[in-house]
């Protein structure tokens, strides 16, 4: 069996999936295999992987998701750990060895991260000669409590035992599915960070489901829900994290929602905040002082357009000043 499964759900990304897995196979580590999920493409990605002559296990579904489609390279892996790749993004030819590394270096931690850059620009500047830094915590809660650390699937591997033990993703969720998986890993297994060299690069474009409004709120709105119902488990103190974790992320969307006019699903998305926070009866997480910020500046926000309207409406009502020196 490989050290490493490498998953790649992809739709309709068909030269952008090309690169991703050409990032794959030119790793340096090679004790890894490649499981491709096209999750009901239409623009002949299964045809276009015919091209790597057997090196990638190609699978093809019907159209369900993001989840899905990376649970189903899931049971199809064989690998003692999962990595995850995004099929919009690319690996440095290290990735795969840094994690092998850190898998040493920490007795093979539950589940590992590394960041990646967001530029070609901060891509050139990565380099293999970089030393490889890495911390080890307790569990991931450990982590995110210090800076509110919130991965990206494109530099996580996860022992694939421990997937199975969290029962994996959650095939409902279409957008979030991901932090919903990290606050199930949360408390389960010491985890590692890898803090240089970055591991991925992470293009930036239209299209991706994060950006899509109803998938974007009903999975922050499943989120919420889960966190209320007491779905995670673990001490208060993970609560809190994760109360933090998801108030980030709803004051990204309330403030996205709001710019683009949906000014319900914004203030929806205040509300819940408020909610949440209180819940930790306002306590601020050590990762930043944006929270009260957003707290008082938000509703000014929310409120300008239509103070702006009913200014107007009064300014139209009154009468017409006349002009110095006009006498009528």
């Amino acid at each position: 069996m490989p050290l490493f499964s490498v998953v790649i759900p992809t739709f309709n990304r068909r030269e952008r999936l090309l690169r991703a897995v050409s990032s794959v196979l030119a790793q340096v580590f090679k004790d890894f295999e490649l499981i491709v999920v096209d999750d009901g493409s239409s623009d002949g990605t299964m045809e276009a992987l015919a091209k790597f002559n057997g090196a990638v296990k190609a699978i093809r579904q019907a159209n369900r998701g993001p989840a899905a489609a990376r649970s189903t390279g899931i049971r199809a892996a064989t690998g003692d750990y999962v990595a995850f790749l995004d099929s919009d993004d690319t690996w440095f030819p290290w990735t795969l060895a840094s994690y092998a590394e850190t898998l040493k270096r920490h007795q093979s931690p539950g589940w590992i991260y590394g960041a990646g850059v967001a530029s070609v620009e901060a891509a050139k500047e990565a380099n293999a000669k970089d030393p490889l830094v890495t911390k080890s915590f307790p569990n991931y809660f450990a982590a995110a409590a210090v800076d509110g650390l919130m991965p990206l699937a494109s530099g996580v591997t996860i022992s694939r035992p421990l997937l199975k033990a969290v029962g994996g993703l959650n095939e409902s969720m279409r957008v979030a599915e991901d932090v919903d998986l990290w606050f199930r890993l949360g408390n389960a297994s010491p985890f590692a960070q890898i803090e240089s060299p970055p591991l991925y690069l992470r293009e930036l474009h239209d299209g991706s489901l994060g950006e899509d409004v109803p998938c974007s709120f009903e999975g922050m709105m499943k989120l919420v829900a889960q966190e209320q119902h007491g779905d995670y488990h673990g001490p208060e103190e993970s609560a809190f994290v994760r109360r933090a974790i998801i108030t980030r992320q709803l004051m990204y969307y309330a403030e996205k929602y709001q710019n683009e006019g949906h000014r319900g699903l914004a203030l929806r998305a205040y509300l819940h905040v408020l909610k949440l926070q209180a819940k930790s009866r306002f306590r601020e997480p050590g990762f930043g002082g944006w929270r009260n910020r957003f707290l008082v500046s938000f509703p000014v926000l929310f409120l300008t357009p239509a103070l702006h309207r009913q200014l107007a409406v009064v300014l139209s009502s009154r009468p017409a000043r006349r002009a110095v020196g006009d006498r009528g």
